[in-house]
C-alpha cells in the first residue's frame, strides 16, 4: 500500500496559500513539521476518528526531564512511556529513541501506534526473528508480526515495548512500533493522507509552527456531546503554546472563543483542579479562524510560570483542556 501522494501534496499546496498560525508569511509559505509529518502517513481508522501527535525529537533531548515527561503526552497514552522510560526502550530498540529525528503517533482513547524517524531498527529486528516473529517484505519495509493484536507475550528487553511490539515495521532509519496492523499500514504510509480532512488540516495549520502536537477528535473526549469536533494543542518555539478547537460552522468557533476568553481570564479558576487562572497562564490571545465553512476558536498563551513547556498537554490529561473550551468538568477517573 502506497500513501496518496497526489492529495497529500494538493492538501498541503492548500494550507500554504491558507495557513494560520505563527511563522505565517503569506501565499506560498511551505508547510509546517507537523503538516509533512502528516501528509506521510496513511489515515488510520478516518481522519476524523483519528487522533494524531508529533514531537520534534531533536529538540526535546535537552529538555528538563519533567518537561520531557509533558512534552511526551503529544504521542498519546501508552506511545509517551517509550519516551518517558527511554533507557528501557532503547534496550529493546537497539537505539535511543531521543535519537530519533521525530516521532508521529496514531490515536484514539490511548496511542496506537508511534514512527520514529531517523533511528536505526537492525538491533530490534535481530531481537523479533528470535522471539519467533513472522516476517515478510513490503517496499522498503520489513514488517514483523509477533503474536496476536496488541500482545505482549515476550520477555527480556523486548518487554519494555509492551503491545506495541506486537505489529512493527522497520525500514532504513526508520521504526514504526503498533497495536494493530491498521495503524501499522497507516504509519507506513498506506491510505489517503489525513490531511484529506478539512477539519485536521485546519486544525494543523492553525497551530502553526510548533514543536510538539497532538489532536484529538471530539468523540474521544469525555464529553462529546459539547467538546469542539476537533481539539488540537501545541507547543510553539521560546514558551508559546496553542490550543485549536475546531468547530462545524463559524458560530461554533466563535462560541468555543467566548468560552476560552472566559475560562482563561487571570480571574477564574480551573474548573478541575481549583487553581486561580492567573498561576497557570499569563497572557492569552483568542481569535478565530474560518475556511471552507467550518471554523476554529484558537488561544495562544505563555504559561504563568515563564517557558515551561506542555502545559497544554498536561490540561488535556486532566481533562481541564476541554472545559476551557466550554465543557463541564469530567467525572474523576473519567476520560479526558
Amino acid at each position: 500500500m502506497t500513501v496518496g501522494w497526489a492529495t497529500a501534496a494538493l492538501a498541503l499546496g492548500a494550507l500554504a496559500l491558507a495557513g494560520c498560525g505563527d511563522g505565517e508569511t503569506g501565499p506560498g509559505t511551505p508547510p509546517s513539521d507537523f503538516e509533512r509529518a502528516l501528509a506521510s502517513v496513511g489515515e488510520g481508522v478516518s481522519p476524523s476518528a483519528s487522533g494524531f501527535g508529533w514531537l520534534d525529537l531533536k529538540r526535546f533531548g535537552d529538555r528538563p526531564p519533567r518537561e520531557r515527561d509533558r512534552l511526551a503526552l503529544a504521542l498519546g497514552p501508552g506511545a509517551d512511556d517509550l519516551l518517558r522510560r527511554p533507557v528501557a526502550t532503547a534496550r529493546a530498540l537497539g537505539s535511543d529513541p531521543r535519537d530519533a529525528k521525530d516521532a508521529v503517533s496514531i490515536s484514539g482513547s490511548y496511542a496506537l501506534g508511534v514512527r520514529l524517524r531517523g533511528i536505526s531498527g537492525a538491533r530490534l529486528a535481530e531481537r523479533l526473528r528470535g522471539a519467533g516473529a513472522r516476517e515478510r517484505r513490503e517496499g522498503e519495509w520489513r514488517l514483523y508480526n509477533l503474536g496476536g493484536w496488541a500482545e505482549s507475550r515476550v520477555r527480556g528487553p523486548l518487554a519494555a515495548l509492551g503491545p506495541y511490539v506486537s505489529r512493527v515495521a522497520v525500514a532504513p532509519r526508520t521504526i514504526v512500533l503498533t497495536r494493530f496492523a491498521p495503524a501499522r499500514s497507516a504509519l507506513i504510509g498506506g491510505g489517503e493522507s489525513p490531511l484529506s480532512d478539512p477539519a485536521l488540516a485546519l486544525a494543523a495549520s492553525c497551530l502553526g509552527r510548533i514543536e510538539a502536537a497532538r489532536t484529538l477528535p471530539g468523540a474521544f473526549t469525555h464529553n462529546k456531546a459539547t467538546s469542539p469536533d476537533l481539539l488540537a494543542i501545541g507547543r510553539l518555539p521560546g514558551g508559546t503554546e496553542a490550543i485549536c478547537a475546531i468547530g462545524d460552522s463559524t458560530e461554533a468557533a466563535t462560541a468555543h472563543a467566548d468560552a476560552i476568553e472566559e475560562a482563561l481570564h487571570p480571574e477564574a479558576r480551573d474548573r478541575v483542579t481549583g487553581q486561580p487562572i492567573a498561576k497557570l497562564v499569563g497572557d492569552v490571545s483568542v481569535e478565530t479562524l474560518a475556511r471552507g465553512g467550518i471554523g476554529a476558536a484558537r488561544a495562544t498563551l505563555v504559561p504563568a510560570r515563564g517557558p515551561t513547556a506542555g502545559f497544554v498537554f498536561g490540561a488535556l490529561v486532566r481533562g481541564s483542556l476541554l472545559t476551557y473550551t466550554g465543557s463541564r468538568p469530567p467525572i474523576p477517573g473519567g476520560a479526558a
